[in-house]
């Protein structure tokens, strides 16, 4: 609120700031003057000058210059998941919103793009990935000073459910019988649980021969998804498998090769042996691991522990696949 004063000829400014009482000598000039002075002074304390003000200091960026920046900076505060960022940004966000100014993108554009990845076959939940990337896009240039819509995005709702998706002893048996050059990758996956990114991360240090095991450790620069280390006791196959790999260097698997080439390669040889396409990516391998542990009747306290889930929820997608999973629930009930 404010409000003018005159002492002698004079006027003056009386209004409050942020709960501070504050004044301002107009000095000598007709009451007109004085009255215009006020409006201003009204003007500059409403909250809508106070936004535009705001606003107006902010800097512009499009897109696909601020798209740079952020996945320069996820590398290096998030290695082992910068490759997903950077595959959904190049392939389905940069195409997109390209050059458009961030704060210029709106719901028609989002959903725009929500279109678009369905019609390109996207499951509903890939989808809601993509958004979150998009969200955390916006977010982050929003707290480095840059011009952002006031848009909310909201996840799709998922009604998809359905167990995953595993190999049988038969079909792994054909990759390893039918990749000549990669069977040792799909054997020590399918055999530990290995993520991808763990796999690539996985030191020969961490490799402990003696007690069969293998220490799968998380560091700032490579970090495990639930961020916590863990021992994966090594078995027979595993063991078979880390014999042909190169443990004279400093990891195990060879780090000149792309990160995307075991995917490419699992594909080419599901593809080669009839397996369909439901099961060609990589991380089938290690929904086996899990389905063949619960089959085996292991605890999901035990999966979950060498799986490495940071919550017993997710270990529960296996519970199914369990020999007493349900066991005797129906027994009481003859109709």
């Amino acid at each position: 609120m404010a409000s003018l004063i005159k002492r002698g000829n004079s006027w003056y400014l009386d209004w409050y700031e942020n709960g501070l009482r504050k004044k301002k000598s107009l000095g000598v000039m007709t009451e007109r003057e004085a009255k215009l002075n006020l409006e201003y002074k009204k003007a500059e304390l409403s909250p809508l000058y106070s936004k535009l003000n705001k606003e107006a200091e902010l800097k512009q960026i499009d897109y696909f210059s601020y798209s740079k920046k952020y996945l320069n900076w996820f590398e290096k505060k998030y290695p082992t998941t910068y490759s997903l960022d950077l595959s959904v940004s190049i392939n389905n966000l940069e195409p997109h919103f390209n050059k458009t100014l961030l704060h210029k993108i709106d719901n028609d554009m989002v959903e725009d793009l929500i279109d678009s990845l369905t019609d390109y076959g996207n499951a509903t939940s890939t989808i809601n990935r993509k958004l979150g990337i998009l969200k955390a896009i916006l977010n982050k240039a929003k707290k480095d000073k840059y011009k952002t819509p006031d848009l909310l995005i909201d996840n799709l709702q998922v009604y998809e459910s359905k167990p995953h998706a595993f190999f049988n002893q038969e079909e792994l048996n054909l990759l390893y019988e039918n990749s000549p050059s990669h069977w040792h990758w799909f054997m020590l996956m399918a055999n530990t649980g290995l993520r991808l990114s763990e796999l690539f991360n996985l030191k020969v240090d961490d490799v402990d021969r003696v007690n069969d095991h293998l220490y799968i450790i998380s560091t700032n620069k490579r970090r495990t998804k639930s961020k916590k280390w863990r021992l994966i006791p090594i078995n027979a196959n595993a063991r078979k498998a880390l014999n042909h790999f190169d443990l004279s260097s400093k990891y195990v698997f060879p780090q000149t090769i792309n990160k995307k080439y075991p995917t490419t390669a699992l594909t080419r040889a599901c593809k080669k042996v009839g397996i369909k396409k439901g099961k060609w990516g990589v991380h089938t391998l290690r929904h086996t691991f899990g389905s063949h542990m619960a089959m085996s009747n292991k605890s999901m306290r035990t999966i979950q522990i060498i799986m490495g889930h940071a919550s017993i929820k997710t270990t529960e997608i296996y519970a199914h696949l369990s020999p007493d999973y349900l066991k005797g629930s129906t027994d009481d009930v003859n109709l």
